[in-house]
């Protein structure tokens, strides 16, 4: 009997860590991000890294541009990241709020003063 109480326990700790990181892997991926801010369209591609509550990662865009995440969080089904941008020689954040639904993301994007709507979808 309490061989069988071990090897519960052994069980239980090995599954635990496992359904943690099957969380992680709703979030953590690439994820084509695209939508409209002010009057451009945008499109990037973002390498996510979920690390319990924190997020970390890089997006890149069509011109071959690499923004590392800055900051990232994860609340429940809420996510946010940002990173640097550059736009005719002015640095900014990039800023991204959005609602997690499984391998989809809909949020707002605001950016130098200007904000707008995007989509994810995980690749």
């Amino acid at each position: 009997m309490r061989r069988l109480l071990s090897i519960i326990a052994a069980t239980a700790a090995i599954l635990a860590p496992s359904v943690s990181l099957a969380n992680d892997d709703l979030l953590s991926g690439l994820w084509r991000v695209s939508g409209r801010v002010a009057t451009f369209d945008f499109s990037v591609t973002c390498r996510l890294e979920r690390h319990g509550e924190a997020l970390a990662g890089s997006c890149l865009e069509a011109n071959g541009s690499v923004h590392p995440l800055t900051e990232g969080s994860v609340a429940g089904d809420k996510v946010t990241w940002t990173h640097q941008g550059r736009f005719l020689l002015k640095t900014f954040n990039v800023v991204y709020s959005a609602v997690l639904d499984g391998g989809a993301m809909r949020g707002e994007l605001s950016a130098a003063g200007h904000s707008g709507a995007f989509t994810a979808a995980k690749l």
